[in-house]
Formats: C-alpha cells, structure tokens, sequence
C-alpha cells in the first residue's frame, strides 16, 4: 500500500548553519528586533551576516500561474515494499498514478498564507503471485489501488501544513480496504540556502504521522506509524548536457508509535485459543538510496516531464523481516516517467 503524497516537516536549523559560518562576527552584528513571521529567509541571512539591504536584488514579481497543477506518471520497479511491509517483489510491477491540486488562495496576509486542495489515485499492478501469477479474483493483476484526499496550508517561514485521508483499497481483493488520516508539517529549505549562496541544493527533512482508522495495513490492531527523513539534493553540472540532472540521496525510518508493526498472537491448536501476547516492534525500517532524474525534451504546451531512476536498500526491523521470509535486508530498484504543468 503505497500514497503518492509525501509529507514533510522540519525547521529552520539552517540558522545554526548560519552561525557556524559566520563565527564570531555574531557577536558584532544587531539583528534587527523587527523581524516578524513573514521575514523572508534572505532577510534573515542578511541581517545575520550584516549584508546590506541595498546590495540585495529587488524583489521579483510572483508569476501568475493556473490555479490547478496535475502530474501524471508511472513507476516500473523490481519489489514493492509499503513502509517496509512487503507487498510483491517477483515479477513485472508497474504503478502509475495520477494527481491534481487547486489552489484555494496564495499569498495571504494572514498565518495560513495559501490554501489547496487535492486528490489523486496510485495503483500497482503485478504479474507474480500477488497479481495474475496467483490465486486472486478479477481483475487479477490488479493488486492495489488508493484513492487520496488531502488539503495543504501555506504558513510563516515557508513550513506548511498536510491533512491527507487515504483509502487503501486492493480491486484483486489481496486485502481489506485501509483507512487512513495522515498528518505532516514541511518545511521547504531551498530558499534558506540560496540566501547563503548555495541556490542547488536542498536537504527536504521530512517527518509524517499516519493513523489508521479502519483496517490496518500490518497486524491485527489500527495502529500509528511515524516516519522521518532527508533527502538531500543536487545538481552536480554546471554546464553540459547533464547540467540539468538532479541528484538525490533519500534517508528514511519508519516506527511504530503504537500497534503499527505489530505481530498477532499464535493460535494453538491443543488449547484451541490464542495464546501469548500482541508484540509492537517499535522499530520497523530504515531505507537508504540514490536517486537522479532528468527533464525530457517535450513540447512546452504539452507541459513538463522527467525521467528518474533509483536504487534503494531497505533494512527491516525483527517483525517486518518475519513478514519478509527472515531477509533482512532488500536492494529496490526503481525507474519512473512523469509529466505535470
């Protein structure tokens, strides 16, 4: 069970960067006891580092753009792990999805200052035993599809707010539908390092809270899963016909903060009842990869698309490597095409 949607949280720890940087020149600089929750990050840096108001670049105008942004895509992968669960990881899969977003209001002068709100479809289809190569109803390879909700709220110091509600439904009927409300705060830190002069690269931490509530994707109990990580990103040419290609290291742990990753009780058949207790491992997962993508040449009316490949190693937590017949560890490759306005 997969959610197109990412959610990610953090918060301005750069400005330590900041301060490791610029040393004990700190001591000598006055920040100005003005600065509120819509000071920009150039701003800060400025008043920091004691740069000059006038040596910064005007403010651009914002563009105006459509009010409604959709991507399109699909993914061919070799093993599909859902938070380190396993799903399939024999034969051809291929998960295409398709979301879109409207955008409520943007540039607001109060503490939420833009609104959206979305919806979009992921689905995965398998040709090995979890698909048409096993046991399973019509339409056969047609493992997993969810259906997603979610609204994002714009706040102060660019961090954001995402409430998602997933249906996590298997049209094959290889599982129960799962519910799910997700919650995450993201903080997008580009523009922290552009305003220290380091304008490719980003970290992207990202924190997300899911609570189950109705079915659940692992175990016999609605449980509720915490997940953090970092992606750092970069564009390692300059110039070239790579100069575009963008390079990302993805970080991820996936825990159980209540019943997520919990085994059942064993039944025994002389007591005829279950005995022993429900056992939460509260450590699932750690995944680390490398991943790059590249824009493809389409027309521009047609929008904008993008080629991306990766390679990923999950390292499975006590339970989950029961689940995954005593492998604790899996090697994940991935090559997707996606294309949005």
């Amino acid at each position: 069970m997969h959610s197109r949607r990412s959610i990610v949280w953090s918060c301005p720890a750069v400005l330590l960067v900041v301060a490791f940087v610029t040393g004990p020149a700190l001591a000598d600089v006055k920040v100005d006891d003005k600065l509120t929750l819509d000071t920009t990050p150039e701003q800060v840096v400025a008043q920091i580092t004691g740069q000059a108001e006038a040596d910064e670049a005007p403010a651009e105008e914002p563009e105006v753009g459509s009010a409604f942004s959709w991507e399109l895509g699909f993914d061919i992968t070799n093993a599909y792990y859902f938070r380190g669960i396993i799903q399939e990881n024999q034969g051809f899969i291929i998960q295409p999805y398709a979301d879109g977003s409207w955008t409520i209001f943007e540039e607001g002068d109060g503490f939420i200052n833009s609104m959206a709100f979305g919806l979009g479809i992921w689905n995965s289809f398998h040709d090995g035993p979890s698909g048409s190569g096993g046991a399973t109803v019509d339409p056969e390879s047609w493992y997993e599809s969810d259906l997603y909700f979610y609204l994002s709220f714009g706040l102060p110091l660019d961090i954001s707010l995402d409430i998602i509600y997933t249906f996590y439904t298997s049209p094959n009927d290889s599982f129960s539908t799962v519910h799910e409300l997700a919650l995450g705060i993201g903080f997008n830190d580009q523009p922290w390092w552009e305003a220290l002069g380091i304008p490719d690269f980003t970290l992207n931490p990202g924190m997300t809270f899911a609570f189950e509530t109705q079915n659940t994707a692992f175990g016999p109990d609605e449980g509720i899963y915490f997940e953090f990580g970092i992606e750092p990103e970069f564009m390692p040419f300059e110039e070239g016909p790579l100069k575009d290609l963008t390079v990302s290291i993805p970080v991820t742990i996936g825990l159980s903060i209540s019943d997520y990753y919990e085994t059942a009780r064993t039944f025994d058949d002389d007591l005829g009842d279950f005995v022993g207790e429900n056992d939460d491992d509260a450590f699932g997962y750690v995944q680390v990869g490398v991943a790059a993508s590249l824009p493809l040449p389409i027309p521009a009316q047609f929008g904008q698309a993008s080629l991306s490949a990766g390679v990923n190693v999950l390292f499975l937590g006590d339970s989950l490597e029961d689940a995954n017949n005593d492998d604790d560890v899996e090697v994940i490759g991935v090559i997707g095409v996606s294309i949005s306005n």
